[in-house]
């Protein structure tokens, strides 16, 4: 069995023997890395998506923009926020998952750091909205913090 220790911040760069500066230069190559591989695997290029836990102008929602030359149609959101929703409304982009009846609308579903929020009856909700509302070949992409990396925060 495996031992695992937590460290404070500052003791974890200690034991890494790693500079602040030195950290933050290897992450910024690790987040470019990633957009390289969302670029690659997530093509938003005149594709209907739905954002949920969107907030007002999300990373997807400025990627989305960055593919259609500024063109939002085909971009959708939900979020329980009253100012996120007023956002979304400005330009028809409010999506309720939990009123539409529709079927196979979207090429993708973003749930990005919303999963970890929703107790077990609300994850199984999600689920089977996002399996309706995903078209047959639909990607459902989930993220959520990795807990061994929360020690760090």
């Amino acid at each position: 069995m495996v031992k695992t220790k937590t460290f404070s911040n500052e003791l974890y760069w200690q034991y890494l023997r790693v500079k602040r500066e030195t950290y933050k230069q290897v992450k910024v190559k690790k987040i470019l890395s990633m957009r390289h591989f969302f670029e690659k695997t997530v093509p938003l290029k005149n594709k209907k998506i739905l954002d949920i836990g969107c907030l007002i102008k999300s990373e997807i929602y400025q990627k989305f923009l960055d593919k259609n030359e500024g063109n939002s149609l085909g971009y959708f959101g939900f979020d329980i926020d009253q100012s996120a929703i007023r956002w979304l409304t400005s330009f028809d982009a409010f999506y309720d998952i939990y009123k539409s009846k529709e079927v196979n609308v979207f090429d993708y579903i973003f749930l990005m750091d919303v999963y970890e929020h929703l107790d077990p009856d609300e994850r199984i909700d999600i689920l089977r909205i996002a399996n309706q509302l995903l078209k047959p070949k639909g990607i459902l992409y989930v993220a959520f913090p990795y807990t061994k990396n929360l020690n760090f925060l």
